[in-house]
C-alpha cells in the first residue's frame, strides 16, 4: 500500500497540483517526526481546493475557466454572475470535452452555465455548485425543420422530447448521448453524476444501444445518469458533478455516495495520509497534535476514531475536546463504545454532557438502545460523582434521540420527562412524542401549568395506553391533523393523500406521512436531510413512475414502523 500511496503522490507534485511531497509522509513508521516534518505536513496545497461538501463548501485559489475554448462557450448571462471558477480539475475537463465533441461534431458548441463563483460558497442561483466541482452544460436540440441548432440558452424539454416553449425544438438524442459520453469517458477526472430527467435519460440509453456502445459503458451511463431526488428533475440542463480529486480529497474535500468502483479516488494515498497525521499525535508538543486532530476532523478520517478515541481521556483540555469535535465531525458510529467509556470516567458535568450530546452525531439505531438506557439508570452510564447531578442536558439529548429513532414500544419511557421541573425537558418529550405519534396534545404539556399541564399529560398517557397498533396510530394522527385518509392506505387515492400530507407545515405531521408511505408501498425514503417540498416532489415523481406497480408487492414495515397494514 505504501508504495502505490507514494507513488500517486508523487505522481500529483510532478505535474504541479501539490505541494513538494512532505518529507513526514515517506518515514518509516517508527520514527518519530520533527516540528518541521509535522508542520509541513499540515501545509496547504499550492493549486486550487474544493473544500468540503458540494453544497455547503468553499473553493479555494480557485481557478478561471476560459469562457471560449475549443467547441465550447459559456452563456453570455454567466459572464455577469462571475459563476465561471472551478477547480484545475474542472477546467481541465470542460475544455476535454469541449474538443471532443468538436472532434465528433464538428458544428457543435457545448454551451456552458454556472460552475461556482472565485471563492464558492452558496450563490443567489445554486445550493450547491459551492465548490468548483459542478458545472451546467446546456443540451443540443433540432429545431422545427429537423436541423441541428446549438443551445444559447437552457431549453426545458417535456416527455415527449418537445420543447415546452411551443417553439417546436425536440430534444436531439443523438448529439446529447455523444456529449454525455465525452464526459464520462474522461479518465483525468471521475464523473459521479449527470443529473438529468428520467425520461431524458431512457431516450440516451435507447440510442446508446442502437449505437453498439459497450456493455460496460451502457451500464456507467445507466449509473451516472440520474434524475435527482430532492430537485427539479434537470429536464432543460445537464448538472454535472466531479469526484473529489485524489489531492483535493487528501486537503478537506468530501464525496457523498455512491462512489462508483470504476473511479479512483486515491484510497491508498488518503490512507496513507490518515497515518501520517495521526502519528502526529503522539508529539510531544501539544499545538501539533491539536492541529493534527483539527485535519483528521477536516478530512474526516474514519481510521483515525480509535487515536481520536483515545484522547478522549487526555489530561490536555484542549486536545480532549478537539478530539470530540472530530470524532462528531466523523460520525462514525465506531466511536460510540469509547464515547461512552469516556462518559463513564468523567467526572466533570460539562464534559459529560459534551461527550453524550456527541451521540446525536452518529445516525444509527445504536443510539436508542443508549437513551432507553440512560432514561432507565442514569447511574449505568455516568460517575458515581455525576449521580445526583442535573441531569437536564443528558435528559434533553435522550428525548431527542428517542424523537430519531424510538417507537410505540420506547414512547411511555418519555412520560415521566413530562412531569420534569425543567421546562425544557417537558418540550423535548412532547416534541419526541408528537413526532413518535404523529399526535399533538392541547394544550401543550411545556406550555400549560397546573389543572391544564396535569390534563395534558394524562391525555398522553391514554393515548399510549389505548393504542397498540403503531401504524393505525399514525393514520388516526394523520386524520386528526386534518388529512382524510381511509382505512385501506393501500388505495391510489390514499397514497395521494398521504402524498399531499408530505408537505404539511407540521414536521410530525410531515415525517410521519413518509413513514405510512414508505410502509404502503415498500419504497423506504428516510424522512430527514430533505425539505417537505423535496420530500413532496420525490414522492409525486415515484408514484407517476410506478404507478400501481408497487401494489403487486406485499407491503413492508421499514426500520422504526411495526406491522405493515
Amino acid at each position: 500500500m505504501w508504495a502505490q500511496a507514494l507513488a500517486l503522490i508523487i505522481a500529483l507534485d510532478a505535474v504541479g497540483k501539490m505541494a513538494p511531497l512532505p518529507s513526514g509522509i515517506t518515514k518509516p513508521a517508527g520514527e518519530s517526526m520533527t516540528r518541521a516534518e509535522a508542520n509541513e505536513l499540515m501545509s496547504e496545497p499550492t493549486g486550487s481546493l474544493s473544500r468540503g461538501w458540494t453544497s455547503s463548501g468553499s473553493l479555494d485559489r480557485s481557478v478561471r475557466v476560459p469562457l471560449r475554448g475549443t467547441g465550447y462557450a459559456f452563456f453570455k448571462h454567466i459572464r455577469g454572475r462571475e459563476t465561471y471558477y472551478g477547480t484545475a480539475e474542472m477546467a481541465g475537463f470542460v475544455a476535454r470535452v469541449g474538443a471532443r465533441l468538436k472532434a465528433a461534431e464538428p458544428d457543435s458548441v457545448v454551451g456552458i452555465g454556472n460552475v461556482s463563483l472565485r471563492k464558492g460558497g452558496r450563490s443567489r442561483w445554486h445550493r450547491s455548485h459551492q465548490t468548483g466541482r459542478d458545472v451546467d452544460i446546456a443540451m443540443f436540440l433540432i429545431d422545427r425543420r429537423g436541423k441541428a441548432r446549438n443551445p444559447k440558452d437552457f431549453r426545458s424539454f417535456g416527455p415527449d422530447l418537445k420543447s415546452r416553449d411551443g417553439r417546436g425544438m425536440t430534444f436531439d438524442v443523438a448529439r446529447n448521448l455523444s456529449l454525455v459520453l465525452a464526459m464520462i469517458e474522461d479518465m483525468d477526472v471521475g464523473v459521479q453524476w449527470i443529473f438529468c430527467a428520467e425520461y431524458l435519460k431512457q431516450a440516451m440509453l435507447e440510442a446508446a444501444r442502437t449505437r453498439g456502445v459497450d456493455d460496460e459503458l451502457l451500464k456507467r451511463l445507466g449509473r451516472v445518469l440520474h434524475q435527482p431526488t430532492d430537485a427539479l428533475p434537470h429536464d432543460d440542463h445537464f448538472h454535472v458533478r466531479l469526484y473529489c480529486s485524489v489531492e483535493d480529497r487528501l486537503y478537506g474535500c468530501l464525496d457523498r455516495p455512491p462512489l462508483w468502483s470504476w473511479v479512483d479516488r486515491g484510497d491508498a494515498a488518503y490512507e496513507a495520509r490518515v497515518s501520517a497525521l495521526s502519528r502526529i499525535l503522539a508529539h510531544e508538543a501539544l499545538d501539533l497534535r491539536v492541529d493534527a486532530v483539527g485535519w483528521l476532523k477536516r478530512i474526516r478520517a474514519s481510521p483515525a476514531v480509535p487515536a481520536l478515541v483515545a484522547l478522549l481521556n487526555s489530561e490536555e483540555e484542549k486536545l480532549a475536546r478537539a478530539s470530540l469535535g472530530a470524532l462528531r465531525a466523523i460520525g462514525d458510529p465506531a466511536a460510540i463504545p469509547g464515547i461512552l467509556e469516556a462518559l463513564s470516567r468523567a467526572k466533570d458535568l460539562k464534559w459529560a454532557s459534551r461527550l453524550f450530546r456527541t451521540l446525536t452525531a452518529f445516525w444509527t439505531h445504536d443510539n436508542l438502545a443508549v437513551a432507553t438506557r440512560f432514561l432507565a439508570s442514569p447511574q449505568e452510564l455516568l460517575h458515581t460523582e455525576l449521580h445526583a447531578a442535573d441531569h437536564t442536558d443528558f435528559l434533553i439529548t435522550s428525548a431527542g434521540l428517542l424523537e430519531r429513532f424510538g417507537t410505540l414500544k420506547e414512547a411511555p419511557m418519555l412520560l415521566p420527562l413530562l412531569d420534569n421541573r425543567r421546562r425544557s425537558v417537558q418540550t423535548a418529550a412532547e416534541k419526541a412524542l408528537r413526532r413518535i405519534t404523529a399526535h399533538s396534545s392541547s394544550p401543550k404539556v411545556a406550555s400549560s401549568k397546573g389543572r391544564r399541564h396535569d390534563r395534558a399529560v394524562k391525555w398522553w398517557r391514554k393515548l399510549l395506553t389505548d393504542q397498540e397498533d403503531w401504524h393505525g396510530l399514525l393514520r388516526l394522527g394523520l386524520r386528526r391533523a386534518g388529512h382524510k385518509l381511509g382505512d385501506d392506505l393501500t388505495t391510489s387515492k390514499n397514497v395521494k393523500r398521504l402524498i399531499k400530507a408530505v408537505d404539511d407545515r407540521r414536521a410530525y405531521v410531515s415525517h410521519n406521512a413518509v413513514r405510512l408511505l414508505s410502509s404502503v408501498t415498500g419504497h423506504e425514503v428516510e424522512p430527514y436531510f430533505r425539505s417537505r417540498r423535496a420530500l413532496r416532489r420525490h414522492w409525486e415523481r415515484w408514484l407517476e413512475q410506478n404507478g400501481d406497480s408497487w401494489k403487486e408487492r406485499p407491503p413492508q414495515a421499514p426500520a422504526g414502523i411495526q406491522g405493515a397494514p
